[in-house]
């Protein structure tokens, strides 16, 4: 027994040694280069089959629960749903709300859509993140639990993000409000932010163009609630190391990138992912899609300022580049900032100067009132 126990000790010190100096960019700081070790082991030999088929029990999502209302950590948390009818059925949406205790007069509202390539995560994955920019902004937040692929193929995660959009169109100048939603009578509606990382940045961009041009795809289904006359205009778009699919810039193929590279991102995301959205009965495909990858299909003018976080070690950098750079060049305002440190690294549950840095940085964009 003891013998064994060493032994196992041995391969474990071994496979961390291994982990640590062999993985990635020298500059990469070991706690990631382990992580990206210890969840690399977990993909493949857990997370999709040969076949390319997607195992959710790899993967479980800490989803948002029922409605409720609570304080945690000096702030506000509500869960709530937003209605919506889908085949003369009324289905509900997720989502989570965030304020602080301090100050209850007119601030803005941040719309936030999480990353996680459309199949991962949820809004409670952000919980730390959301409620230190809730406390110490002011500002009201709105964090949408969109429905995940595979079990919920595309579009219905850009038809969820649109959902809250138009619900909160529904709601600006009301006097009244339905249950637990009384809080909206001090939403500045003149000052709304869109925001998100990673497969959450890319159907916020998809949110961007939709509520500029006020079109509802056709894809979506006819039977939805989703009206045309949307009175309010995005302020500021908030765009977190997004991801495009553009397999074709430098850094998608730079080897020393760990947490999410090339290979992983074609077998999980385009495999494991979209091999199920093809299989669904529709004739839209992902790819082809005009809001998730509107910046190739439809012109980038007229479009909010943009604050751009791209990282270092992230094999979507140059996609996010790429990005501000065609913003710029037809006239969009974009601040950029780049961090030296990995992809999604604001989601993961470990403190980093560079973490500390960004929310810093945020909070200052986002403004304090």
């Amino acid at each position: 027994m003891q013998t064994s126990v060493i032994a196992f000790a041995g391969l474990a010190l071994a496979l961390t040694f291994y982990a640590l100096t062999s993985r990635g960019h020298p500059d990469i700081p070991n706690h990631f280069k382990l992580m990206d070790f210890l969840s690399h082991l977990m993909f493949y030999s857990c997370g999709v089959t040969g076949n390319g088929e997607f195992k959710r029990s790899c993967f479980p999502i800490h989803v948002v629960g029922p409605e409720a209302n609570g304080t945690e950590d000096g702030v506000v948390v509500k869960n709530l749903n937003i209605p919506f009818m889908l085949n003369t059925s009324t289905h509900t949406i997720a989502v989570r709300y965030y304020h602080s205790l301090n100050n209850f007069e007119k601030t803005p509202l941040l719309l936030f859509t999480h990353g996680g390539g459309l199949s991962l995560q949820s809004p409670v994955d952000y919980d730390p993140v959301l409620k230190r920019i809730a406390n110490e902004t002011n500002i009201h937040i709105l964090a949408i639990d969109y429905r995940k692929t595979p079990e919920k193929p595309f579009p219905s995660g850009l038809h969820d993000v649109a959902s809250l959009w138009d619900w909160v169109n529904t709601l600006t100048n009301q006097t009244s409000y339905p249950q637990n939603w009384e809080f909206f009578r001090n939403v500045d509606t003149s000052n709304v932010i869109v925001a998100g990382d990673s497969g959450g940045a890319q159907l916020t961009v998809g949110l961007t163009f939709m509520a500029r041009d006020k079109h509802i795809p056709l894809y979506f289904p006819v039977e939805g609630h989703l009206k045309k006359d949307w009175k309010l205009k995005i302020s500021k778009q908030v765009i977190i190391y997004p991801s495009f699919n553009n397999y074709d810039v430098p850094s998608n193929n730079d080897p020393q990138l760990i947490i999410l590279n090339n290979k992983r991102m074609s077998q999980f995301f385009t495999n494991a992912n979209m091999k199920l959205v093809s299989q669904n009965k529709t004739k839209h495909n992902y790819y082809d899609n005009e809001y998730l990858f509107a910046f190739k299909t439809r012109d980038v003018e007229s479009l909010p300022p943009m604050i751009l976080v791209t990282c270092t070690f992230d094999s979507l950098r140059d996609e996010g580049v790429y990005y501000g750079d065609l913003f710029e060049k037809h006239g969009v305002k974009v601040e950029r900032v780049q961090y030296d440190t990995v992809h999604a690294f604001l989601s993961f549950p470990i403190e980093s100067i560079e973490k500390e840095q960004a929310l810093q940085f945020l909070i200052q964009k986002l403004g304090r009132y």
